[in-house]
């Protein structure tokens, strides 16, 4: 698991297996297309969702520069996940799961620990647009 922080303090787990890369990129390089943040990665357009938006965290959500992002892939669908902070990287078995639901879609779990929400990517992106992960037609 990729364990992050949102800005109201909670923390969330990404399933590793997911996870490309962890990146950080300046608040100027942010663009927009309608209604969504993109920056441009790779060569491509990177959609990005506000995982504070996505799983409705409420704490202060200011853009700290730079912003950490985490590229994920699910569906065949590129996808960065803005995140107030990225704590921990973790592969120890959960010890104690519950279907407590508080957002994240998957219940949650002891991390370190520490009681952490398991994010459902597909569910944590239609949140905010559910044609995100729609395959495109070139």
């Amino acid at each position: 698991l990729l364990v992050l922080g949102l800005s109201d303090g909670r923390r969330v787990a990404l399933p590793l297996a997911a996870v490309d890369r962890l990146e950080q990129f300046a608040v100027q390089q942010i663009e927009r297309i309608g209604g969504h943040e993109v920056v441009q990665y790779r060569g491509e357009i990177l959609p990005l969702v506000r995982l504070d938006q996505a799983l409705q965290s409420y704490g202060d959500q200011g853009d700290a520069d730079p912003m950490q992002v985490v590229v994920c892939q699910h569906a065949g669908v590129t996808i960065g996940f803005v995140v107030a902070e990225i704590l921990d990287i973790v592969e120890d078995e959960l010890a104690v799961r519950t279907h407590l639901d508080t957002g994240g879609h998957q219940g949650s779990a002891l991390v370190n620990e520490r009681v952490t929400e398991l994010v459902d990517i597909q569910q944590a992106v239609s949140a905010i647009d559910p044609t995100l992960l729609a395959p495109v037609a070139v």
